[in-house]
């Protein structure tokens, strides 16, 4: 299992995606949460969850907080390694 704590502010979004289970809690402030084409308010006391390769995205409705729940673990791609110039 992963956990991250996020910051938010009003009017920042997260794109549509997917990726293995999530759950989202809302510690302070709302979230409009779209799982496959259906919105709904997470706020205070309220969790979101995202099934498994569940295309979702998220919009901040006020500034926040927010602690994400990753299931199984969430392994984040390894870091791009710098481009060589070739040529000249």
């Amino acid at each position: 299992m992963t956990f991250a704590h996020y910051n938010f502010v009003r009017g920042s979004s997260i794109h549509e995606h997917f990726h293995p289970q999530e759950e989202v809690e809302v510690i302070e402030g709302e979230l409009e949460v779209t799982i496959d084409g259906v919105a709904k308010i997470a706020r205070a006391g309220l969790v979101a969850i995202v099934p498994g390769n569940g295309r979702h995205s998220v919009k901040a409705l006020t500034d926040g907080q927010a602690i994400i729940a990753d299931y199984p673990l969430r392994r984040h791609p390894t870091p791009a390694r710098p481009r060589t110039r070739q040529g000249r």
